[in-house]
């Protein structure tokens, strides 16, 4: 009967001890305390059962044991009370939860300064695919017979590159104030990790790094609101550009005119062989079935002559990275607590109508190689 009175008491001060640690109340010395006793409170324990397995073999009483137990069971309860009872300071407390806090701004700030670095990392490569598409343009299309479709696609072009840069200028400025912003805050972060683990920082130089980011928040909280209201504009402008001028089906026929037809006809009989994917043997171009399996590889040789760097797939990829920065900058909104972006209908319907725009282009696309086979078949078989 007391040794299961002794099971419970102890039972009952665990418990205890277990609250207090949940609350997670303690300061630094009151921490290195508890974990003293915990550790000593093992090793006797330890100790203990060595003993009591000991003397069992010779038969004697194993309530001095349990007592022994019971009476560190106390002690270590008496260690976690005190260290309970001995909470942080205000200012302490104050000191923890600010550390704590620079720790984790300056961590979550790496991750921000990260990410802004691929989108300026992307936005520069987009401006590299800019210019070389216009002068992709301008290359392929210059030996084209139909002069009109050349006019047509040079003319479309050059009104969505004069908008894309107008476009693309305003999201870079809204990249360099929210990089500005990242900077300042991460110096600021650190000035207070500076500060609460070694105090080598003055107090008067944290306020003033504050200050800044504070004005840097500002600055980039106006800028992105401004920027936004132009760029969503210039982005619908975009899409109808797009839509309405039928582009994709523009930069579709202009790169299946670009083909070398004749180095398609001139390789040997190779596609049989199965040694070369961009020539069609003659025999293969002249089966006439356009179901057939003939038909088919030929119009994914000449799919392939067409390449993957041609304008439509160029043009596809620079509207794709548009859209992704925009959507970028609407989520920012919600970042620096300025709620639900305005304007988002307009985004997402632009947006929509370049996605059905390019849907039925693509079905198109596949008539247009159908009709490049048999224009090649016209003239050779």
């Amino acid at each position: 009967a007391e040794a299961r009175e002794a099971q419970h008491h102890m039972a009952s001060l665990f418990e205890e001890m277990r609250s207090w640690v949940s609350l997670g109340n303690f300061g630094s010395a009151g921490t290195t305390s508890v974990t003293r006793a915990l550790s000593k409170y093992v090793a006797d324990g330890s100790s203990l059962l060595s003993m009591g397995v000991n003397t069992s073999l010779h038969g004697l009483d194993l309530s001095s044991g349990l007592e022994q137990l019971a009476q560190r069971t106390v002690s270590l309860h008496a260690t976690f009370r005190g260290a309970a009872t001995q909470t942080l300071s205000k200012s302490s407390e104050v000191e923890r939860r600010v550390f704590q806090f620079a720790t984790q701004k300056q961590e979550m700030l790496q991750k921000m300064g990260k990410l802004l670095g691929v989108y300026r990392h992307r936005s520069e490569k987009a401006k590299h695919g800019q210019q070389r598409l216009l002068g992709l343009a301008r290359t392929s299309m210059a030996d084209l017979a139909r002069q009109m479709e050349k006019q047509s696609t040079e003319s479309l072009l050059l009104s969505l590159d004069s908008t894309w840069w107008e476009l693309r200028a305003i999201i870079d400025q809204q990249l360099d104030a929210s990089s500005e912003q990242v900077q300042a805050f991460s110096h600021v972060t650190g000035l207070l990790q500076d500060y609460m683990s070694s105090c080598s920082m003055a107090y008067p130089d944290i306020l003033t790094g504050y200050h800044k980011a504070v004005a840097s928040a500002n600055r980039a909280k106006d800028h992105l609101k401004q920027a936004w209201q132009k760029a969503v504009p210039l982005y619908g402008l975009l899409a109808s550009k797009v839509v309405d001028g039928d582009a994709f089906m523009h930069m579709a026929r202009a790169d299946l005119q670009a083909i070398d037809r004749k180095a398609l006809l001139d390789a040997e009989d190779v596609i049989a062989k199965g040694s070369n994917d961009s020539a069609v043997a003659l025999a293969q171009l002249c089966d006439r079935n356009a179901d057939g399996a003939s038909f088919q590889a030929a119009k994914e040789v000449v799919r392939r002559a067409a390449g993957s760097d041609g304008l439509f797939p160029q043009t596809v990829h620079q509207l794709n990275i548009v859209a992704m920065e925009l959507t970028a900058m609407g989520d920012r909104f919600e970042a620096a607590g300025l709620g639900q972006a305005p304007l988002l209908e307009t985004v997402t319907d632009a947006s929509q109508r370049l996605a059905l725009s390019l849907k039925h282009a693509a079905v198109s696309y596949d008539t247009l190689l159908a009709d490049v086979v048999s224009d090649l078949q016209r003239q050779s078989c």
